[in-house]
């Protein structure tokens, strides 16, 4: 067995976990109903959306592509418009909860694998499984505002997992013409159907630290709302 070969099978042990935590058989009947909903429901409004993408373009190699809390719905929107789960394996970090569970369930339903934990609860773990994965030439991505906030400042976490595997560090930006900002901490914006949803991906960053990936994805989110106002 190669040594590439040998890493890739350590993700995949890895990850085997993880997507056994996320099975819809370890959620209690209500919960798998509301994710197969969620995820339906995602999917239909995801299609109606007249999305439409900029910038620099994807890497070639494993990336950890950084995007702020709020902005999960268009990112998915782009990751199923470039088929990226079936041309790039995904990986995630979701939190260690009943929510984050559910999410977990929703997105493996996407093609997107999941770690679960947070910066209070089994992160370190997380992280490692998410190093592991991108070394194997795998990508991840991040709501780099961490799990609490302050909203639309980057943790740690984004920049120091690409900087350990030797992966490029994008910054993502997302802008709706038309969309509902709920009243969650991270202001979740729901595009409207039949909006126009841009997305920015910014230049990758080497050796980059939390205020740098802050500026460079509010820089991406600004040329997001440039395009969708122009």
């Amino acid at each position: 067995m190669t040594a590439s070969a040998s890493a890739l099978g350590v993700v995949d042990d890895a990850v085997d976990d993880v997507v056994d935590d996320a099975s819809p058989a370890r959620l209690a009947a209500p919960r798998r109903a509301l994710a197969w909903l969620i995820a339906v429901v995602a999917g239909c409004w995801i299609r109606t959306l007249r999305l439409r993408l900029s910038g620099a373009g994807l890497p070639s190699g494993p990336a950890v592509f950084a995007f702020w809390h709020g902005q999960q719905l268009a990112v998915l929107a782009a990751a199923r418009h470039l088929r990226l789960p079936e041309r790039r394996r995904l990986m995630a970090m979701v939190s260690r909860s009943s929510d984050g569970r559910l999410q977990q369930v929703v997105m493996r339903r996407f093609g997107i694998r999941s770690a679960a934990g947070s910066s209070s609860r089994g992160g370190a773990s997380a992280q490692r499984r998410l190093i592991r994965w991108l070394s194997s030439g795998a990508d991840a991505v991040f709501a780099a505002d961490g799990p609490r906030g302050p909203l639309r400042r980057a943790k740690s976490g984004a920049a120091q997992a690409a900087r350990t595997a030797g992966a490029e560090l994008v910054p993502i930006g997302c802008y709706a013409d038309r969309l509902v900002r709920l009243r969650a901490w991270d202001r979740f914006e729901l595009p409207l159907p039949f909006s126009r949803v841009w997305v920015v991906v910014g230049k990758a960053l080497r050796d980059s630290d939390a205020e740098g990936l802050t500026t460079a994805i509010e820089d991406a989110r600004a040329a997001a709302q440039h395009e969708v106002s122009s």
